[in-house]
């Protein structure tokens, strides 16, 4: 055998974060944020071992330009960002 180097093989984990390869919340809890409950598979893991939390979803504009609106993120500001006093208040 000759003293050929082979490398070592990468057998880390990839890192989850909100903002490198996130990954959806398994279970419920408050948002990180706002502290409004999260449902589970509602919004993205953070934090990392012995300190994992959840956060909404990143707020995303959807629709068009002159006639969409904001989904996604902390309930309460993405209501006030559509000009809506109440998240609970329709479409």
């Amino acid at each position: 055998m000759s003293n050929y180097y082979r490398g070592r093989r990468q057998t880390s984990r990839p890192v989850y974060n909100e903002h490198r390869n996130p990954r959806a919340n398994k279970y419920a809890g408050p948002c990180g944020t706002c502290g409004i409950e999260v449902a589970a598979g509602g919004g993205i893991l953070t934090g990392g071992p012995g300190n994992w939390g959840a956060k909404h979803l990143p707020r995303e504009w959807w629709g068009s330009p002159v006639s969409g609106r904001w989904i996604n993120g902390c309930p309460e500001a993405t209501a006030e960002l559509n000009g809506k006093a109440d998240p609970e208040a329709g479409s």
